[in-house]
């Protein structure tokens, strides 16, 4: 019986002994750095790029003792300096970018007076005033274990690091977090232009095919319809100092100047309001609305109801360059139909350049089989034959007129 307990003991004993062999490499081989890093994630709408000069992000850490009492350190608690991330120019939505803080927590682990130990901070993000950016309010406890040196290492060093989710409100510690600490922002600008580049423009040409046949007073409906960026939750746009949704917009000639508010006799008003996003005014040849400001990311929907003898064509043009010509060119297409076309508000660029330019053209009238635009060339037929006519006529008479001899 002795002999098969000694066994059993043996064989526990070898278990126990393999068990740790692999359980302690598990443990060394854990990496401190994978969760002592912060990342910032951006969250931008499609049209909308990080500035020149980019963005940047500070974060803080705040001594907290260890588990929200004194740490081993008593007041010699390691101080962290602020950090910051920077968001490079040009970059878009689902950028990142990380900054690993283990370097950091090993030169405060060394600092004087520092006790080895688990010590804690509190890790949150500074709200700056950077324009149009969301800045996020999560907050994470960071804890450093702090361990002696063992020879042959002369300095203390921080072999574990953990994180944990932090409720600001009530102090409270909560679940562990496997990604190190995550920040989410959202960054969606306000695009604000002039009486000459606004933030979008909507214009009216009538094209040189068939000019000068064309009622230049005639006035072309539309209707633009505005939504939010998506990243925002919104439905409709917001505008500093307005109800969401209710704005104004004006209309303008070419260069700015004010556009007339009566046309022939018919009164037409110059100021557009929009009403939960969506404007419906006229235009005429040379005239364009202005939405001085509008958040980049925005969508546009713009509507020209068809004219009886005009084809509508469209360019869209977003951030200066242009993305989209509708499908009707010069002489294609149908006169008399409908014509929407899309956009997104970006805010590339030093100068916004988001437009919808709308030229129209005009349809060749017939009459009695004639084309409109070919009358000057059938006039000047007509007198060429005319006149022909007469030098045929008076030679007849001189010959009839001339004696026989």
């Amino acid at each position: 019986m002795r002999k098969v307990f000694k066994k059993l003991a043996l064989a526990l004993g070898l278990v126990l002994v393999l068990s740790m062999a692999v359980a302690l490499p598990a443990f060394a081989s854990a990496d401190p750095a994978i969760s002592a890093v912060i990342t910032k994630n951006m969250q931008m709408p499609a049209g909308v790029t990080v500035p020149a000069g980019g963005l940047t992000f500070e974060f803080t850490f705040e001594a907290r003792g260890f588990d929200g009492g004194d740490s081993n350190s008593g007041l010699n608690h390691p101080v962290l300096a602020p950090v910051t991330i920077e968001i490079p120019a040009n970059a878009v939505d689902g950028a990142i970018q990380t900054r690993n803080i283990h370097a950091a927590l090993v030169t405060a682990a060394n600092l004087a007076g520092v006790n080895a130990g688990p010590h804690d901070w509190i890790v949150r993000e500074t709200i700056g005033s950077a324009d149009g950016v969301t800045y996020d309010t999560t907050q994470y406890i960071l804890r450093a274990h702090i361990t002696n040196p063992v020879a042959p290492a002369t300095e203390r060093a921080v072999p574990n690091v953990e994180i944990y989710a932090f409720n600001a409100t009530t102090g409270a510690i909560g679940d562990k977090q496997g990604a190190g600490m995550q920040f989410t922002n959202v960054f969606a600008p306000e695009v604000t232009g002039t009486a000459t580049n606004p933030a979008l423009l909507v214009s009216k040409t009538i094209g040189d095919t068939n000019r000068q046949n064309a009622n230049l007073n005639t006035l072309f409906p539309f209707t633009v319809t505005l939504q939010a960026p998506p990243a925002l939750g919104e439905v409709v746009p917001v505008l500093p100092g307005t109800t969401p949704g209710n704005f104004t917009a004006t209309i303008v000639l070419a260069n700015g100047d004010p556009a007339p508010t009566v046309i022939g006799t018919t009164p037409r008003p110059t100021t557009v309001n929009f009403v939960a996003g969506e404007g419906n005014f006229s235009l005429r040849d040379g005239e364009r609305l202005n939405i001085i400001s509008l958040p980049a990311g925005a969508t546009y929907t713009v509507l020209e109801t068809g004219t009886d003898q005009f084809r509508a064509n469209a360019t869209v043009i977003q951030a200066g360059i242009a993305t989209l010509t509708s499908p009707y060119g010069p002489s294609t297409g149908a006169y008399g139909v409908d014509l929407s076309v899309n956009g997104v508000v970006q805010n590339a660029g030093t100068v916004p350049n988001n437009s919808a330019a709308f030229t129209n053209t005009m349809q060749t009238i017939t009459l009695a089989g004639l084309a409109t635009n070919n009358l000057p060339i059938v006039a000047l037929a007509i007198a060429a034959i005319v006149a022909t006519l007469v030098l045929v006529t008076r030679s007849r008479r001189r010959v009839e007129e001339t004696p026989v001899v």
